[in-house]
């Protein structure tokens, strides 16, 4: 895998859920784009967020210079976009989808509010879930201890 190929997946790994507050936040987001992206239930389109990173990948995000221009940023966005209903034969697509889904339960915490309500609900950050050698590094830093 070339090195330019690399990076653009490990950012649009990093970035895939920016729109989960950019829709809470009421940011814009990609309208065309939602056949595209949203997974459809019963007629109804879900994952909403996707439309809101694509936007804010398409029309926000500063990239270095070596990245930005507009072949990159489509990719970055399409990867970051399609992580609910991705393309079966793209590798990246699947990789995200497959990342994404494995990560699903450590975003969410029963009894926290907001169960059904994606606006309310507290998103939990992936340092909460870290483990190094048997310490807990968010609860040691919030003491004041070094990890």
């Amino acid at each position: 895998m070339e090195k330019r190929e690399l990076l653009i997946l490990v950012l649009a790994a990093l970035l895939h859920d920016v729109g989960k507050f950019a829709q809470r936040a009421g940011a814009g987001k990609s309208q065309e784009m939602e056949g595209e992206y949203c997974p459809n239930n019963n007629g109804r389109s879900t994952h909403l967020h996707v439309l809101y990173s694509d936007y804010f990948i398409e029309k926000n995000l500063p990239l270095p210079r070596e990245l930005d221009n507009d072949t990159v940023r489509s990719r970055l966005a399409r990867l970051a976009s399609s992580h609910h209903k991705p393309l079966g034969g793209d590798l990246f697509e699947q990789a995200l989808c497959v990342a994404d889904r494995l990560s699903a339960g450590t975003d969410r915490k029963a009894g926290e509010g907001g169960e059904g309500d994606y606006r309310s609900a507290r998103l939990l950050s992936v340092f909460e879930q870290l483990d190094l050698n048997g310490a807990r590094p968010l609860e040691e830093l919030q003491k004041g201890k070094a990890v």
